[in-house]
């Protein structure tokens, strides 16, 4: 009788332990660790850590991924002569 108890209460332990490693799981890239519900830019496609049966996936949110584009300035007039044809340029 001891024995068949021991052994469940074994299991429950075993599976409380895994229960608890979830939330310290995180996901790997390029030998950086991501934690749950972060994202990166991955082999051109935008994906998301997370859980999947009990393990870290990344699952994929969209093609291609989003990138900073700096607005253009338009140079001011008197740059923009002198700087293209010098002889221009009055001294």
């Amino acid at each position: 009788m001891i024995k068949p108890l021991f052994a469940s209460a074994l299991v429950l332990a075993a599976m409380s332990a895994a229960a608890l490693a979830g939330p310290k799981c995180t996901c790997r890239y390029q030998g950086e660790n991501y934690n749950i519900g972060e994202v990166a830019c991955i082999l051109g496609e935008l994906k998301q850590c997370e859980m999947a049966l009990n393990n870290t996936s990344w699952r994929t949110l969209s093609e291609g991924c989003p990138q900073a584009k700096l607005p253009q300035s338009k140079p001011k007039a008197g740059l923009q002569a002198s700087a293209l044809n010098p002889t221009t340029a009055t001294n």
